[in-house]
């Protein structure tokens, strides 16, 4: 802009040139605005203060340092080049904004006008620009706020957990948020082509012009109402309105959908009726106690049932008229703890109104609601518990015994064997002599007493394993599911009142064949054995169930073997048992327990039974998460033939006859054979099943019966008979032994259909067993 230029047409009368030319350097200096004059090829040409100001120049002057604008002052030269089209295009730009960049660094945003100046005619791109720049950066700042803040408080409003909508006087919805729309079910866009009485849920219309006009009277309202959804159902919800008669007649509302609010008053309510049902109908007395004087000021029936008082008679008691225990002194340090502490849980003894004792366990609170102080008490009558407790005890202690006995009956069963083998050899050898003496003899009455004395002391022998429980047992085909039903009274009994016994049976059980007595001590060693697992309150659970085991399972699992199996499953929720301890838990004395806690029988026990009915024990146990214990017994299958009682009561000889007699004990074995060859047997003698083996391969005659100890240290006797069958498959087979008969049964020879003769045994008995086999 050329302030130096003037006319004599614009000048007033006596006004001189330089007056005029000093008049606009004046105003150019001076403008509150940013003035300039550049080329359009970016060259800076002249600038008032006000824009060398603006742009950070220290004088006028030194816009020399702008050569070229479109990089040096524009921060996007883009602008900078649809500025300079506008002027060649419409020789004029008004309002046209950019960012500047100033010399020292800043930022800021200018509004220009100016007009284009024509330059020469024979380069008409090379005009000089003229105009104002004003700094708008504040009012840029203010405009990019009130956007931010605009989006802020839409995106608030958008996303809010309540709804919200603008309507207008007449209803129309103008602006709905996201919530409400998903809370109705209807899109923005549906919700936008509505009013306010499409969604209300009021039966006269006239419900809401009322709502409206006292709205339009007060500006504001609060009140709950019913609003229908797309799908025709209909929600509560809590409105708040304002009306903005300004803004222009613009109605605001928040709607706050209440449906889990209502529900949770509805809950409150019920739950509130039934711990009142509860306080007033549950098994528990409840008393609220006066903390200073201790009296009963507030209660429940079942505390008057409990203790046979009508509810006027209680309410005139205190705390000592009812406790037994403690004294009021000890009833007031007890309330002063528990005010201290919160809580005190302990056992004490009522007296009813009839003068007898009610056992009760108690637990006593103290907190306070508002200013109050509360101190309550709930007691459980235990009276019957306790006496079930003693009960308890009492069956404890046998069950202790019967563990004694079975330690008892596993040192007979040690000592059994060998003192059997030793009356044997005595009771033989003297049947033997006393064979050979006349009967008047000195030497016979001697012989005499010595055999009496010894089938007195066999006799002894039988009586101590028939004590310990070690006797042959007698089983028998039944469902285990009536046996265990039979027994779900006892094994109550011994477990805890803290603990839920569960019983599951198997509606469609197999039968099995067990003695009773056994399926009894498998199932209360292993209810005990749970029992002990469990501190304080848990589960116990019975089941049955028919399992089929296929060779996979069975190659898990060594003790079983493939087939039909009625399980057994005991199982609790108590601390569980160590990988390393499972290993050793049916180990005879194994226990973890304390010390008097346990014999470490009772697991040896149920595994000694199970392996004698040819089952397996499977244990499944998670350290902290409880054990199971699954017993399998097989099947029984009707049909199987069993061998019936022998019928032989005279002493036989035979002729011709040879018996393959295998012993590991050489006086057992001489006298064995002696034995037999007086009875007219011939007499292989064998010392090991691996000779006896040799033996029966080397013999080439018949060999009519095997005569074979049980226990012996190669194999025992059934596999021997076993192995000998191969080779001669008619071979009757008479077991013996000395051993008790729970060690026996472990080596198969108890079943029906096989002979078993015990030791010590006489020459006739051996007879009447060998005539037997036939």
């Amino acid at each position: 802009m050329n302030v130096a230029r003037s006319t004599g047409s614009g000048t007033a009368a006596g006004t001189r040139p330089d007056e005029i030319e000093e008049l606009y350097r004046d105003l150019f200096d001076n403008a509150p605005v940013g003035i300039f004059r550049t080329t359009a090829r970016g060259e800076a040409l002249e600038v008032n203060s006000a824009l060398a100001r603006m742009l950070g120049l220290g004088t006028p002057a030194a816009v020399a340092h702008y050569r070229d604008l479109g990089t040096q002052l524009y921060v996007d030269p883009e602008r900078r080049r649809e500025f300079i089209r506008r002027l060649q295009r419409d020789r004029q730009v008004k309002n046209f904004e950019y960012e500047a960049r100033t010399v020292d660094g800043r930022h800021v945003w200018v509004s220009v006008n100016a007009r284009a100046k024509p330059g020469p005619k024979d380069d008409p791109d090379n005009f000089t620009i003229e105009g104002f720049t004003t700094d708008i950066t504040e009012y840029r700042q203010a405009e990019k706020f009130l956007r931010q803040s605009e989006v802020r408080h839409r995106t608030i409003l958008k996303t809010a957990m309540d709804g919200f909508w603008i309507a207008d006087r007449d209803g129309r919805l103008l602006e709905v948020n996201d919530t409400y729309a998903a809370t109705s079910g209807y899109s923005v866009a549906a919700l936008l082509t509505m009013r306010i009485a499409d969604l209300e849920d009021i039966e006269s219309p006239l419900d809401v012009a009322a709502r409206m006009q006292r709205l339009f009277e007060r500006g504001q309202d609060r009140f709950e109402s019913r609003h229908r959804r797309r799908d025709g159902s209909t929600f509560p919800v809590e409105v708040s309105v304002q009306y903005r008669p300004e803004a222009p007649d613009l109605i605001i509302t928040f709607l706050r959908d209440i449906t889990e609010i209502r529900n949770v008053r509805e809950e409150l309510r019920r739950s509130e009726a039934r711990y009142r049902l509860l306080f007033e109908e549950g098994p528990d007395g409840v008393v609220v106690l006066d903390p200073e004087t201790a009296a009963i000021i507030e209660f429940n029936d079942q505390a008057c049932r409990q203790l046979g008082y009508s509810r006027e008679e209680f309410s005139q008691l205190n705390v000592a008229d009812i406790d037994v225990v403690e004294s009021p002194d000890d009833t007031a340090a007890r309330i002063a703890d528990v005010i201290e502490t919160g809580r005190a849980d302990f056992e004490t003894s009522h007296r009813a109104k009839d003068g007898g004792l009610r056992h009760a366990r108690v637990t006593a609170q103290a907190h306070r609601v508002e200013a109050d102080l509360i101190y309550h008490c709930i007691w459980r009558d235990i009276t019957d518990w306790k006496r079930a407790e003693e009960e308890r005890e009492k069956l404890q202690a046998q069950l202790l015994q019967a563990q004694k006995m079975e330690s008892v009956g596993r040192l007979a069963g040690g000592v059994a064997h060998d003192f059997n083998n030793m009356l044997g050899v005595i009771l033989g050898h003297a049947e033997l002599v006393l064979e050979q003496l006349e009967p008047g003899s000195l030497l016979f009455g001697s012989l005499k007493d010595i055999r009496a004395a010894t089938e007195r002391s066999a006799a002894l022998t039988r009586q101590l394993l028939a004590f310990a429980r070690r006797q042959a047992i007698s089983p028998r085909v039944l469902d285990l599911n009536d046996t265990m039903q039979g027994m779900l009274k006892m094994l109550r009994r011994l477990i805890s009142e803290n603990i839920e016994l569960l019983w599951h049976p198997d509606p469609a059980l197999w039968p099995i064949r067990v003695d009773p007595s056994q399926v009894d001590q498998i199932a209360a060693n292993l209810c005990v054995n749970a029992r002990d697992a469990i501190a304080g309150t848990g589960t116990i659970g019975i089941e049955t169930a028919n399992v089929s085991c296929d060779r996979e399972y069975c190659a898990g699992h060594p003790d079983c073997m493939p087939g039909d199996y009625v399980r057994l499953t005991v199982r609790d929720d108590g601390c569980g048992i160590d990988r390393e301890i499972v290993e050793r838990i049916f180990e005879p004395f194994f226990t973890t327990k304390e010390l008097g806690m346990g014999t470490g029988l009772g697991l040896s026990t149920v595994y000694g039974i199970v392996t004698q009915n040819n089952g397996f024990i499977a244990v499944n146990s998670v350290p902290g998460a409880g054990t199971a214990f699954a017993v399998h017994l097989p099947r029984y299958r009707s049909g199987t033939v069993s061998a019936g009682a022998l019928d032989v009561s005279e002493e036989t000889t035979a002729e011709h006859e040879t018996i393959l007699l295998v012993e590991n004990e050489p006086a057992i074995l001489d006298m064995t054979g002696i034995m037999l060859r007086r009875l007219g047997y011939r007499v292989l003698p064998a010392g090991s099943p691996g000779a006896a083996i040799r033996l029966a391969r080397a013999y080439h005659g018949k060999i009519d019966l095997l005569l074979t100890d049980v226990i012996m240290p190669e194999m025992n006797g059934r596999d021997l008979a076993a192995a000998l069958h191969q080779s001669r498959p008619g071979l009757r087979s008479l077991f013996m032994s000395g051993y008790t008969a729970d060690i026996i049964a472990r080596h198969g020879v108890l079943d029906q259909h096989i002979h078993f003769i015990q030791k010590p045994f006489s020459r006739k008995e051996v007879a009447i067993k060998q005539a037997g086999t036939d």
